[in-house]
């Protein structure tokens, strides 16, 4: 299957769980909020107790909800009961947690970058069978932090392009620490990294150049500075994750 996703020529603009910034993260109005300003969405997947793929960052709603409970642990219809908004009080109305369906049906031309954080069974083949079902595979591009989620999508699922899992991104630094010497090889095509990690600077001439000669693109997250945002651009950065989308594009079209 050939994909659209690579097909613009970058720097690629990602909303950050939508227009998260000023919005209540992974909701309809977040994405809404960025759907006429960046054609490509970065959010989460978690499933329901009964399988349903979910936006979602977290394990618990309680950061989002005010509420401790597991995604895994709810039902669809107990999820729509809760109210996603609850760290933008001022805001009005409720806002619910919304379903992978619901943003391939509302955003049909946009490109989903999805992380899958939850290791559900057959997860994997569950997401890519709503993407197709809406003609959406050939615009989506898969991630997962969990190096055994990540095995699934690569075995089950090699049509659709992916991005590595933490694993793959220390093999892949350590083979940039030691200046690109041996064999490497991988079948990711994006390199999801933030600017620094711990004491670990990641983004370096060196590294984007490197992934660029192994024709990876290299993304950055999560980037809200105006400064850091232009730095990482003229360095060569591919990508730019931002709760700040409005903000992004300014920048990028001065």
């Amino acid at each position: 299957m050939e994909t659209d996703f690579f097909l613009s020529k970058p720097p690629r603009l990602f909303a950050h769980r939508g227009a998260s910034y000023g919005h209540p993260e992974n909701t309809i109005e977040a994405f809404d909020a960025a759907r006429d300003i960046v054609q490509y969405f970065e959010f989460d997947i978690w499933f329901s107790r009964e399988g349903v793929p979910v936006v979602h960052h977290d394990e618990s709603t309680l950061r989002t909800c005010g509420l401790d409970l597991k995604i895994s642990e709810l039902s669809l219809d107990e999820l729509r009961k809760l109210d996603a908004g609850k760290g933008f009080p001022d805001r009005g109305e409720e806002r619910r947690i919304p379903t992978l369906e619901e943003l391939c049906a509302r955003y049909p031309d946009h490109f989903f970058n999805i992380e899958i954080k939850h290791d559900f069974p057959k997860g994997e083949l569950i997401v890519y069978d709503i993407l197709e079902r809406h003609h959406k595979a050939g615009h989506a591009l898969l991630a997962s932090g969990e190096d055994s989620i990540m095995e699934k999508i690569s075995n089950n699922l090699p049509q659709v392009p992916r991005s590595m899992s933490s694993g793959e991104i220390l093999k892949f630094y350590l083979w940039v620490q030691d200046g690109g010497n041996g064999q490497y090889c991988t079948t990711a095509r994006a390199l999801q990294i933030p600017v620094r990690h711990g004491d670990f600077i990641l983004a370096t001439p060196k590294l984007i150049s490197l992934a660029h000669k192994m024709n990876i693109e290299v993304h950055f997250w999560t980037v809200n500075d105006e400064e850091e945002i232009k730095r990482l651009l003229n360095m060569g950065a591919d990508g730019i994750m931002t709760d700040r989308p409005e903000c992004a594009y300014g920048i990028l079209n001065s």
